[in-house]
C-alpha cells in the first residue's frame, strides 16, 4: 500500500482523502470545470472594458491603460484554458475523460465578496478582487453537486470536496497528494497516444504529456505556478494585483483632478437569455436583434466546445489537424468579433459570454450580458 508522502498532510485538508483512481478522476474533473468557469470570468471582465477614448469617459492615456488591462485579463483566460488542457491530459492518462462541459454559474448571485464560485461580472474593484483570489488559489469553491443545487440542477457525480472551507489550493494539493499516494500501476492506464498533440493547438512545450508520476506532478506544478514565476509572467502582461493597484490610483487621480474616468461599459451581472423563476441578480436579454446575434454566438461557442472535446478525446490522427484549425479559427474569427460586435449594438448593447441555463431547459443555450 502506498504511503503518504511528506508535505501532503491529506487529513488536514478540508477535502476527503483520495485513495482510488475514481476519486482522483472526480477531483480532476471538478478542477477542469473550475478552470473553465474562471476563464469565462476573466473574459467577461475583459470585454466589459472599453476599447478606446472614442467610447467616452476616457482620455487617450487612460484608454491605453484600460487596453492593457483587457490584454492582461484575456491572457489570464488563456492561462486558465491551458490549465484545462493540461487537466485533460491528466484525466486521459489515468483513464478519465476530458471535461469540456458548460460552466455552471449560479444565477443566485450575491453581493457578498466571499461567495463561492466564479460569476459573470463586469470589471470593477470587487471583480478584480475575486479574480485575484483565484490567481492566488485562495478562492473558495464548492462541490459540483452543491453548485448544482444552488442552480436548481441535480447531479449524481461523486465529490471529494467538503462544504464551506475548501479553497482552490486545497483542491490542487489533494490532487497532487493523490498522485503521490496512489499506485502508479493503478493510475496510469490511459493510452499515451490519446493525449492531445500540443502542436495542434499551437501550445508548443506549454502542454506536457502525462505518462507517469513524475510527468503528472510536473504538469500540476505548472498549473499551480504563481504569477511571479516565469511560466505565467511571460504570458500575462500584468497580474490582477497590478491591475487592482493601477485601477485604484486611476480612480484617485480622476477624483483629485476632476477628470472623467469611466473605463467600464454599462453591462449587467449574470446574464440570461431566458427568464428564471429564481430570485437573484441576473440580467435578462429581451431585445430581439440582440437575442438573434446572441444565438449565433451561442451556437459558435457550443460548436467550439464540441470540436475541443473531440480533439481531446480522439486517438485517431485523421482529421484532427483540420478540427484543431477549425476550433482556433472559430475562436479568433467568429467568437471574439461577435463579442465585440454585441457590445456595440444600439439600444441594448450586449456582451457575449458563456452562461449556462438550468437543466430543465433541454437545449444548449449560452447567455449574454445586457446593457
Amino acid at each position: 500500500m502506498p504511503e503518504t508522502s511528506p508535505g501532503f498532510p491529506s487529513d488536514s485538508l478540508p477535502i476527503n482523502p483520495v485513495t482510488t483512481r475514481e476519486g482522483l478522476i472526480s477531483l480532476l474533473a471538478r478542477a477542469a470545470e473550475l478552470e473553465h468557469e474562471v476563464a469565462c470570468a476573466y473574459l467577461f471582465a475583459a470585454y466589459s472594458l472599453k476599447q478606446d477614448a472614442s467610447e467616452g469617459g476616457l482620455t487617450e492615456e487612460q484608454a491605453g491603460m484600460v487596453r492593457r488591462w483587457r490584454r492582461s485579463l484575456s491572457a489570464g483566460a488563456v492561462d486558465r484554458m491551458l490549465h484545462l488542457a493540461q487537466l485533460s491530459n491528466l484525466l486521459t492518462a489515468i483513464g478519465g475523460l476530458p471535461r469540456f462541459t458548460r460552466p455552471r454559474f449560479s444565477v443566485l448571485a450575491s453581493a457578498d465578496a466571499a461567495r463561492v464560485g466564479p460569476g459573470l461580472e463586469p470589471f470593477s474593484q470587487k471583480t478584480i478582487e475575486r479574480l485575484l483570489a483565484y490567481e492566488r488559489f485562495d478562492a473558495l469553491i464548492v462541490a459540483a453537486e452543491q453548485q448544482g443545487s444552488q442552480d436548481g440542477e441535480r447531479t449524481d457525480s461523486p465529490s471529494h470536496l467538503a462544504p464551506g472551507s475548501t479553497r482552490v489550493r486545497d483542491l490542487y494539493d489533494k490532487i497532487t497528494a493523490g498522485f503521490h499516494t496512489t499506485s502508479a500501476e493503478e493510475l496510469f492506464i490511459g493510452p499515451p497516444e490519446a493525449q492531445t498533440n500540443p502542436l495542434l493547438l499551437n501550445l508548443g512545450d506549454r502542454l506536457l504529456a502525462v505518462t507517469d508520476q513524475a510527468s503528472a506532478l510536473a504538469a500540476l506544478s505548472r498549473i499551480t505556478a504563481t504569477d511571479t514565476q516565469a511560466t505565467l509572467s511571460e504570458t500575462r502582461p500584468a497580474s490582477c494585483e497590478t491591475i487592482r493597484s493601477e485601477y485604484a490610483r486611476a480612480v484617485a487621480d480622476a477624483q483629485q483632478s476632476s477628470v472623467s474616468f469611466e473605463p467600464v461599459r454599462p453591462v449587467g451581472n449574470n446574464p440570461s437569455t431566458r427568464v428564471h423563476d429564481e430570485t437573484g441578480e441576473s440580467t435578462p436579454i429581451v431585445a430581439p436583434l440582440t437575442r438573434e446575434v446572441a444565438d449565433l454566438f451561442n451556437n459558435a461557442y457550443d460548436t467550439m466546445l464540441l470540436l475541443l472535446s473531440h480533439i481531446f478525446t480522439s486517438s485517431e490522427e485523421k482529421d484532427l489537424e483540420q478540427l484543431a484549425h477549425a476550433a482556433l479559427r472559430l475562436m479568433a474569427s467568429v467568437i471574439r468579433p461577435l463579442s465585440e460586435a454585441l457590445t456595440q449594438m444600439p439600444l441594448l448593447q450586449a456582451l457575449a459570454l458563456v452562461h449556462p441555463l438550468p437543466t430543465q431547459e433541454r437545449y444548449p443555450s449560452w447567455c449574454i450580458v445586457l446593457r
